[in-house]
């Protein structure tokens, strides 16, 4: 009998420590999880976060007449009227030729026991536009920033030669130039910025299936 009550009281005594350990290590491993979290986050606004770069935004409008219709009464009396009106159409166009070029740099750093994989990164690229389309129009050069909280060091965005930097809308995290073009007429366009960021950097030249020519 004595020695069933050491067996019993043996497991017992195992049952405890290992809850006791099961206890210890959740408690151990959320501390550790919001610690990383807190400290991830601090490192995200010293740093800055991923960084996906998009291809700029080509957007070609141009200024069509339509015939409308409507009603209206006059003397009582409704009648159909066809009106001619002004109306603007957009398209979305792709560059004739892509060439990007980028300088990834690592630069791993620890915030107290965990280590961060970030990095600098030099991008600069030149696109061109050849405007095939019949119609003249005006062609909007959208550039969207990849993070708009990070630092962007000796930014440029050129147009044929001007450069529209200074144009940047700071809420929207974008800018945009807007040219005219007519048929057989071609842009140069070029960004360049420094910047940095954390575990990934990407460059995505269309935001959906697309043909890209010369890239």
């Amino acid at each position: 009998m004595g020695g069933m009550l050491r067996i019993v009281g043996i497991a017992f005594i195992w049952l405890v420590a290992l809850i006791g350990w099961m206890v210890l290590g959740a408690v151990t491993e959320r501390r550790e999880t919001e610690s990383s979290t807190r400290l991830e986050d601090g490192v995200q606004s010293l740093w800055g976060g991923p960084q996906t770069q998009d291809a700029p935004q080509l957007t070609f409008s141009w200024e069509t007449q339509e015939y409308v219709q409507r009603t209206e009464v006059q003397n009582g009396v409704e009648r159909s009227v066809n009106e001619l009106v002004k109306t603007w159409k957009n398209k979305a166009m792709l560059p004739e030729r892509s060439h990007i070029d980028v300088d990834l740099r690592s630069e791993l750093r620890r915030k107290g026991l965990v280590w961060y994989s970030l990095y600098d990164v030099m991008f600069s690229a030149r696109y061109a536009y050849q405007h095939v389309e019949a119609l003249p129009g005006i062609l909007a050069v959208r550039f969207v920033f990849p993070d708009p909280n990070a630092i962007y060091d000796g930014f440029r965005f050129i147009v044929n030669g001007k450069d529209y930097a200074a144009s940047l809308d700071a809420a929207d995290g974008s800018i945009t130039a807007q040219l005219p073009v007519a048929k057989g007429e071609s842009l140069d366009i070029r960004v360049a910025y420094k910047s940095r960021g954390l575990d990934q950097w990407r460059y995505r030249p269309a935001t959906s299936v697309a043909r890209l020519s010369n890239f």
